[in-house]
């Protein structure tokens, strides 16, 4: 029987050694796992351990502390230590596939807004060819590809999106996935669009009795503000007579978008 050779890791700080000082981020992790392949190394406790072992002291010192990275606990992770260091410095590896996907997102959202399932459909094909495969290979989490999807979406819908996403589902740590995102955004591009709760009331009132429309006006009367728009609402003859509705102008409004949770 054939046995390969097993080869020893490089010693630290020699020529062949790969080196992390918190550049190069993504050319240091292909170098590295190719020596640790080679070395027949899959023990996830001692792939984390060279991780750090071939890093500078000042990133030991800035991220060894963390549970992902800590050499002297065990139980650890291969895939999470990964992710962390991409958290922490994947930024500064402008050539990182996480970076270039990071940079086509925030270009996405200059697109104009979706007036179709269709063009939703191909802003969500685009996305997930490009962000599935950094999923699988553990440079960015489910949570930060999910986020993202939201902050793809053009500028001019974030508004409204926001509105229709819980308001404890609208950060990083917790964000609505991709599925209910996507599902938002259908709606929002169809010809019928989803209506806000005091849109709906609105409406209802339009198809009530006399009797109970006079109600309803009083009602809405009460999240009125100084400042009014006027909805023409033409109907048929045959059903109700054409009236107008006297609307709050804050239904035309949306707040600021937070710089923290959904920017544009």
């Amino acid at each position: 029987m054939f046995l390969h050779p097993v080869y020893p890791m490089p010693i630290p700080r020699t020529p062949e050694a790969p080196c992390f000082n918190g550049h190069n981020l993504s050319e240091f992790m292909n170098v590295l796992e190719s020596h640790l392949s080679r070395a027949q190394i899959v023990d996830e406790d001692i792939r984390v351990k060279y991780l750090m072992r071939y890093s500078t002291d000042a990133i030991r010192q800035a991220v060894g502390c963390l549970p992902e990275l800590d050499r002297s606990r065990t139980g650890k992770s291969w895939e999470e230590a990964k992710i962390v260091l991409h958290d922490f410095y994947g930024y500064l590896d402008e050539h990182s596939p996480r970076a270039k996907f990071l940079r086509w997102v925030q270009s996405a959202a200059d697109h104009p807004m979706f007036v179709s399932k269709a063009q939703v459909n191909t802003y969500y094909l685009d996305f997930m060819s490009r962000g599935q495969s950094l999923l699988d290979n553990a440079q960015i989490s489910k949570k930060d590809l999910s986020f993202a999807f939201i902050q793809g979406a053009p500028s001019s819908m974030k508004a409204t999106l926001r509105e229709l996403i819980p308001e404890e589902r609208r950060n990083r740590s917790m964000p609505y996935t991709i599925k209910n995102t996507l599902a938002l955004l259908h709606s929002l591009a169809s010809p019928v669009p989803l209506m806000s709760p005091s849109s709906k009331a609105v409406m209802n009132t339009v198809f009530q009795s006399p009797a109970a429309r006079f109600q309803g006006a009083a009602s809405l009367s009460k999240i009125g503000t100084h400042e009014t728009r006027r909805l023409s609402l033409k109907l048929s003859t045959r059903t109700l007579p054409q009236m107008a509705i006297t609307l709050p102008s804050s239904m035309f409004r949306h707040p600021a978008l937070p710089p923290h949770n959904l920017a544009g």
